[in-house]
C-alpha cells in the first residue's frame, strides 16, 4: 500500500513503478488443483513443457540412482542394527534377571536368619538396651548386652552356616544405622551409610539388599577387608516393635565376589561388557577394563567398584595418562544419564562411554534396588562388517552424485534458455509485474488480469518451497479468508495451481498504509480517530468470530488504513493465516499454532498456551493496538520476545494517561492539553487488557458497542478524514518496497513467535 512519505527518498521505488503497495494475509486454506491456463500462447506453453521435461528427467534419473544405492546400504545397515540390538538387549536382560534373582535370594537369607524366635528376642533386647544409652555410651551398652550377644551366638549366627553362601559376617544396627553388635567387633559403634531408599524399605519392614558402599574400617579377620575403604554390601532383615522400626539385622556380603561375577559371565567379543552404576553414575560392579585404569593411574585403587564413574572424559588423557580433574565435573554418559532417570532404552547410533570410546549400548533401571544395568560394545567392533560395505557404497554414491549434478546442470541450462525466451512470468491469466514482498513461506507479487486489466496482489507458494507444513498454512489461509465477506476484511478473488506445481491465490490490491507505519511516521493518533479505526476492526472480527474463527495475530502490521473514492480511513484486516478455526482445528495445525503470535499484542493466555486462545484473546490484542495508537508506544516492550512475553504474563499495564505523562516527563515537556485522554476510552482499553479473560468485554460486538458510547465516538468525521488524506497526499508517495514489510507474515517490527 502506498502512503505519502515525508522522507524525500525516491530511490526505493518498486520495479513495478506503482505508487502503492499491497496488504497480504498469512498462510493456510484448501485447494482444488486447477489446471493451468490452456489459453497461453503456444510459445510460452512450449517453453514451459521443455523446462518441466528437463527438470523431471534429471530428477527421476538422479532419484532412481540414489534410491538404488541408498536402499541397499540402508537394508544392510538396518539388518546389522537389528542383530546388534537383539544381541546386547538379550545379554542385558539375562544379566538383570540373574542379578534380581541373586539379590532376592540374599534378602531371603537375611529374613530366614531372623526367623528363629531366640534370635529375634536377643536382637530386640540389644537394640532396646542400646536406645536407652547416650550415644557416647553406645559401646558400653553393647558390653552390658553381652548376655544377649551370647543368645545370638547360641542361635548359631557365628557358626559357618550363614557364610556358606555369600556372607562373611553379620551385624545388628539401630534405627539410626549405628552398629550395636557384630561378628566383627571393630564394626560396633560404626554408623552404616544406608541410602534413603534402603531406610524406607527397612521402615516398611521389607527385607532388602543394599548397593555396595565403602567400609571405612579394616577387618583383619577377613582377608580382603584387612585394609579400609573396601566395598561392602548388606542383606538386611528389618527388626520392629509393633509399627516402630528398631533397626535391622544384616548379613555382610563382599560385592567383589559373586555380585560382580554375575555381570562378567556373558561377555562377547573384545569390548562387550555389562556394568551396574548407582544413581550418581558411580560403578558398583567391576569394569572389564579395570586393569587398564589401574595401570594408567586413572583410579588410585585396586578395583573400579566405587572408584570409577560412568562419565564422558574431557579428553583421552583421562583414560591413557590419568587426570586430576574431579570426575563429577564431566557429564554422564548417555546410557548412565538416561538409566539414572529411570529410563529403559538403547542407542545403536553411537555415544561416548566412560573410556571416551564410541559405543552402542542398552540400559535398564532396576527400581527395587536403585541402580542401573548397562550393556555396551564398541561401535567399531559392532559394525565392523559394515566397514567394507560402507566404503564401497561411499564410492558408488560419489559416482551417483556426480551424475546427478551433471543432469541438474543440463536442466538448469535448459531452464535458463527457455526463461530467456519468456522473461515475463505468468500465472494463468495474470501477468506478474513485480515483487511486492517476500514472506516466511511465500512471495507477494503485483499482477494484472489479462482480460480485465485490473491490478491485483498474488501470493505464491513456489513449487520448490512446498512441504506439508507450508502447504497446510497456505491452504488454510485461502479457505478461511475466502469465507469472510465483511468490507473491512481483505477480499480473495481466486486461487489455483499451475502445471509447474506453483500454488497461488489472488487478493484485492488495496491502496493504503498499515497502522504500524502510521504510528512510525505520524506518531500517536487522536482519541476520536482511534475509536473510528477500532470500531471497523471490531466489525471485521465480529464476522470471523461468528464463524468460529480466532485471528490470534491482531497487530498494527496486520491492519491496513486506506482511502477509497468517497470513503476515507477505510480499515482492512489482514493475515488470516494464523487463524484458529474452533469448529475443526486439525491436530497438526494446532500444534504449529501453539507457538505463534506477536509478543507485544499477545494475551496472557495465548502466551501460556496458544491452543487455548479464544475470541477474548483477540479483544486483548485489539485493546493493545488501541493503546499503541493512543500513546504511540506499545503496552509492553522488552529486550527480546521472551522478555515481552514475561511482562504480558506478570506486569499490570500502565494507564494510557499515565504513560503519556511519563513520556512527556522523559522528554522534558509538560502535559499538553491535547495529551489529556477521555476517561471512558482509557477505562475501556484497560478493561480489554485485563489478565483475566472473564473481566474483558464479553464479545467483539460488545467492544464495538462500548466504543460507540464513548464521548469522542462521533468526532472523527468524514471531512476530517478527507482533510488528513489530502494533506498527506501532497507529500512524496512512499515506495512500495518501503511498506511491503508491513504486510509480510512477520512484517511487524515486533517479531512473531
Amino acid at each position: 500500500m502506498a502512503f505519502p512519505d515525508s522522507r524525500p527518498d525516491s530511490n526505493n521505488r518498486s520495479d513495478t513503478g506503482s505508487d502503492f503497495s499491497v496488504g497480504t494475509s498469512g498462510l493456510g486454506g484448501t485447494f482444488a488443483s486447477v489446471g493451468s491456463t490452456t489459453q497461453r500462447r503456444g510459445k510460452y506453453a512450449k517453453n514451459s513443457r521443455a523446462r518441466r521435461v528437463a527438470f523431471w528427467i534429471a530428477a527421476i534419473v538422479s532419484l532412481l540412482l540414489l534410491l538404488t544405492t541408498l536402499l541397499i546400504g540402508h537394508r544392510v545397515r538396518q539388518s546389522m542394527r537389528r542383530v546388534n540390538r537383539t544381541s546386547i538387549e538379550t545379554i542385558r536382560n539375562a544379566n538383570v534377571a540373574a542379578m534380581e534373582i541373586w539379590l532376592e535370594g540374599r534378602a531371603a537369607d537375611a529374613a530366614a536368619s531372623m526367623s528363629d524366635a531366640r534370635i529375634q528376642a536377643s536382637a530386640r533386647r540389644i537394640l532396646e538396651d542400646t536406645s536407652k544409652e547416650a550415644p557416647t555410651a553406645h559401646r558400653g551398652a553393647a558390653t552390658k548386652s553381652s548376655e544377649h550377644m551370647a543368645g545370638l551366638n547360641a542361635a548359631g549366627l557365628n557358626a559357618a552356616g550363614y557364610d556358606a553362601k555369600d556372607f562373611f559376617g553379620w551385624c545388628l544396627f539401630d534405627a539410626n544405622g549405628k552398629v550395636a553388635a557384630s561378628s566383627h567387633s571393630k564394626m560396633i559403634g560404626m554408623v552404616l551409610p544406608l541410602a534413603t531408599d534402603t531406610k524406607d524399605r527397612i521402615d516398611r519392614s521389607e527385607a532388602t539388599v543394599t548397593r555396595p558402599f565403602t567400609c571405612p574400617i579394616s577387618l583383619e579377620d577377613y582377608g580382603r577387608f584387612a585394609t579400609p575403604d573396601r566395598p561392602l554390601m548388606l542383606a538386611i532383615s528389618p527388626i520392629s516393635q509393633g509399627i516402630t522400626s528398631l533397626g535391622g539385622f544384616a548379613l555382610m556380603i563382599d560385592p567383589l565376589n559373586r555380585f560382580c561375577e554375575l555381570l562378567q559371565t556373558a561377555q562377547i567379543g573384545e569390548s562387550c561388557e555389562t556394568i551396574a552404576v548407582d544413581g550418581n553414575g558411580l560403578f558398583i560392579t567391576r569394569s572389564r577394563f579395570e586393569s587398564h585404569f589401574v595401570a594408567t593411574g586413572a583410579i588410585d585403587a585396586s578395583t573400579s567398584v566405587l572408584n570409577l564413574h560412568a562419565r564422558v572424559p574431557e579428553s583421552a588423557k583421562l583414560v591413557t595418562e590419568g587426570d586430576e580433574t574431579e570426575p563429577s565435573l564431566f557429564p554422564l554418559t548417555e546410557a548412565a544419564d538416561q538409566a539414572t532417570r529411570g529410563a529403559t532404552g538403547s542407542n545403536l547410533s553411537g555415544y561416548q562411554d566412560y573410556r571416551g570410546k564410541n559405543v552402542i549400548g542398552t540400559w535398564y533401571w532396576v527400581p527395587q534396588y536403585g541402580f542401573a544395568v548397562v550393556t555396551k560394545i564398541d561401535y567399531d567392533e559392532a559394525y565392523g562388517p559394515m566397514r567394507v560395505l560402507r566404503n564401497s557404497f561411499a564410492l558408488l554414491l560419489g559416482v551417483v552424485l556426480m551424475t546427478s549434478l551433471g543432469l541438474f546442470a543440463m536442466a538448469a541450462i535448459i531452464r535458463r534458455f527457455t526463461s530467456a525466451q519468456n522473461p515475463a512470468r505468468r500465472l494463468g491469466q495474470y501477468e506478474l509485474k513485480g515483487t511486492l514482498d517476500i514472506g516466511g513461506a511465500g512471495k507477494v507479487y503485483l499482477a494484472r488480469h489479462e482480460s480485465l486489466q485490473r491490478d491485483v496482489a498474488i501470493k505464491v507458494l513456489e513449487f520448490d518451497a512446498v512441504n506439508p507444513h507450508s502447504f497446510s498454512r497456505f491452504e488454510r489461509e485461502v479457505q478461511l479468508t475466502a469465507k469472510l465477506r465483511h468490507p473491512n476484511t481483505v477480499e480473495v478473488y481466486d486461487f489455483g495451481q499451475t502445471e509447474e506445481g506453483t500454488f497461488f491465490y489472488v487478493m484485492q490490491y488495496v491502496q493504503g498504509i498499515s497502522l504500524a507505519s502510521l504510528i512510525e511516521r505520524y506518531g500517536r493518533q487522536s482519541p476520536h480517530r482511534v475509536i473510528h479505526i477500532l470500531q471497523q476492526v471490531c466489525w471485521s472480527l465480529v464476522e470471523a468470530h461468528d464463524r468460529g474463527m480466532v485471528h490470534r495475530d491482531i497487530k498494527p502490521g496486520n491492519i491496513l488504513l486506506s482511502s477509497q473514492p468517497g470513503v476515507y480511513d477505510l480499515v482492512k484486516v489482514l493475515d488470516f493465516g494464523l487463524v484458529r478455526d474452533l469448529s475443526h482445528d486439525s491436530v497438526q495445525l494446532t500444534q504449529f499454532a501453539s507457538i505463534t503470535g506477536t509478543p507485544s499484542y499477545m494475551s496472557p493466555e495465548a502466551v501460556r498456551d496458544a491452543s487455548t486462545a479464544d475470541q477474548r484473546s483477540d479483544i486483548y490484542s485489539l485493546g493493545a493496538v488501541g493503546y499503541h495508537l493512543l500513546c504511540g508506544v506499545p503496552v509492553f516492550s522488552g529486550e527480546n520476545a521472551a522478555d515481552t512475553c514475561a511482562k504480558q504474563l506478570h506486569e499490570i499495564p500502565v494507564s494510557p494517561q499515565q504513560r503519556l505523562k511519563d513520556l512527556n516527563t522523559s522528554t522534558g515537556q509538560g502535559v499538553a492539553p491535547e495529551s489529556v485522554l477521555p476517561q471512558d476510552l482509557v477505562e475501556l482499553l484497560m478493561l480489554c487488557l485485563e489478565k483475566d479473560p472473564q473481566q474483558r468485554p464479553s464479545s467483539m460486538s460488545d467492544f464495538a458497542e462500548r466504543l460507540a458510547r464513548c464521548s469522542d465516538a462521533c468526532d472523527w468525521t468524514s471531512a476530517k478524514a478527507r482533510d488528513w488524506w489530502e494533506k498527506v497526499a501532497t507529500l512524496e508517495l512512499e515506495s512500495p518496497r518501503d511498506v511491503a514489510g508491513d504486510f509480510a507474515d512477520n512484517g511487524d517490527p515486533q517479531p512473531s513467535l
